[in-house]
């Protein structure tokens, strides 16, 4: 029974991995080898992920990261490549725990050697763990990516796997919301339009009037004020202070408003240190005067 297990896992790897040639990657063994000298338990839980990624990609490399996990490099066919503007391979992470699924495991990178011929921006996370989703979008939010997640064992019987990868690839690709960033912009690279808001509001700023940004939830208001505040701290012309208040914080509530009043003095004092620390001032080693400022002040 075990050589006929032997011979089918043979021929399912070799199915897979459909050019058995010398590894351009360096090693000695072939993806294929490697895979068929695994453990069956890593076998069984890459098969029918590396079956559903073979309908557009090309396994070029193959390796056991740690018990139950599982990575590899893919190649995208011509018509994947085509269809999603896949110019590079795409690194594959499986993760065959069926319950615990860690951010850690997204850590994985292909090797050192290799890693020029990886998309950076892709990856493609193998898990039917309940936390995976969840994780990967959390990730890919963070690090600015995509991670397509795939779950072979939810296809639907009425879709072959080329149409499931499709459908996978395409929600990651395409459907993925551009816009839905967990934090302010702050790259000048990643920050486009606006020029009429921010300069309005710098002129407001400049000329010592106030000014107050309204506008929908998600619409970009921590973004311009961010954008803003680059622009004031950039200026050498000028001394300004920036500080940021949250109201909806804990420290602002109850009617604290001298929270807030130490905020900007501590701001205005920091950006006064920078600027003596710049020209060379002895006063730039000078006692931090605000350390134990408060108010009301005591009696």
């Amino acid at each position: 029974m075990p050589e006929r297990r032997t011979r089918i896992w043979s021929a399912m790897g070799r199915a897979i991995f459909p050019e058995l040639r010398r590894n351009v990657y360096g090693g000695k063994l072939e993806p294929v080898q490697v895979f068929e000298r695994s453990e069956l338990p890593i076998q069984e839980d890459a098969k029918s992920a590396l079956e559903l990624l073979s309908t557009g990609f090309e396994v070029s490399w193959f390796r056991v990261a740690a018990p139950r996990i599982w990575t590899a490099i893919v190649k995208p066919l011509e018509s994947t490549r085509d269809h999603f503007g896949l110019r590079q391979e795409c690194f594959v992470i499986g993760h065959a725990f069926p319950k615990d699924f860690h951010e850690r495991t997204l850590l994985q990178g292909p090797p050192a050697d290799v890693e020029f011929r990886v998309d950076p921006q892709v990856r493609l996370v193998v898990s039917k763990a309940p936390l995976a989703e969840a994780s990967c979008a959390a990730w890919a939010a963070r690090h600015k990516m995509s991670i397509v997640l795939l779950t072979p064992d939810k296809r639907p019987s009425n879709e072959s796997q080329e149409e499931y990868l499709y459908r996978l690839l395409s929600i990651a690709f395409w459907r993925r919301d551009l816009f839905a960033e967990s934090e302010p912009v702050r790259l000048r690279s990643e920050f486009f339009g606006r020029e009429t808001a921010v300069n309005e509001v710098l002129s407001h700023i400049v000329s010592g009037s106030p000014v107050a940004v309204f506008g929908l939830r998600k619409i970009g208001k921590s973004s311009l004020l961010a954008r803003v505040i680059d622009l004031l701290e950039a200026d050498e012309s000028s001394l300004t202070a920036t500080t940021v208040l949250l109201g909806n914080s804990a420290r602002i509530r109850g009617g604290r408003w001298w929270v807030a009043a130490t905020d900007v003095l501590s701001g205005l004092q920091q950006k006064l240190l920078r600027f003596a620390t710049s020209i060379n001032s002895p006063k730039a080693a000078g006692t931090n005067y605000l350390v134990n400022w408060t108010w009301p002040p005591p009696r």
